[in-house]
């Protein structure tokens, strides 16, 4: 991402001087920044795949090229249907690569839990974070609920945690077994 940003600064900065709707170089520009940001969303997600599934990311570099193609149509996607497609894809990527985390966790029996992975569930859980924080002003008038959630959501991590911690630590027997 931070790479990302680096070439994206300046393409904006660029693309403020242009009218809209743009047209030539500027129009390239547009479209360029827009499979940039994308990107941020689209190689997370293959990411998660690749980590947590035995599966290969070509999906999510597909869903990628489908999405800004989507955009390409600059009349008709621009401004606020363009901020839509962002949010939609921001979310629907952030709920795949929970799935992701969460079918490593629960179904892959040979996955070795590992730096990426800790990476991964931190950048996935930030993610979650920032997608809530516009909702958090009218945090206190939504305590019971805020307390359900939170509680739901340690059982879960409890729960995932011990099925994941099961599956990794050998059994006293079998460490003995092994020993001899």
């Amino acid at each position: 991402m931070v790479v990302v940003d680096w070439i994206r600064f300046p393409l904006v900065e660029m693309l403020h001087r242009f009218p809209r709707p743009f047209s030539g170089y500027a129009r390239a520009a547009y479209h360029l920044d827009g499979l940039l940001v994308f990107s941020w969303y689209f190689l997370f997600l293959a990411s998660c795949i690749h980590y947590f599934t035995p599966r290969r990311p070509w999906v999510a570099f597909s869903a990628w090229a489908v999405a800004w193609a989507i955009t390409l149509n600059q009349a008709v996607v621009s401004g606020e249907v363009l901020g839509w497609i962002y949010r939609l894809v921001s979310l629907g990527c952030l709920v795949a690569s929970w799935g992701c985390i969460a079918w490593g966790i629960l179904r892959v029996a040979k996955l070795r839990p590992g730096l990426a992975h800790l990476v991964l569930i931190l950048y996935a859980s930030a993610d979650v974070v920032i997608n809530l924080i516009p909702y958090a002003r009218g945090f206190s008038s939504q305590w019971p609920f805020v307390r359900f959630v939170n509680v739901l959501l340690l059982v879960t991590c409890v729960a995932a945690h011990v099925i994941w911690l099961r599956r990794r630590v050998p059994a006293v027997q079998d460490v003995q077994d092994q020993a001899a």
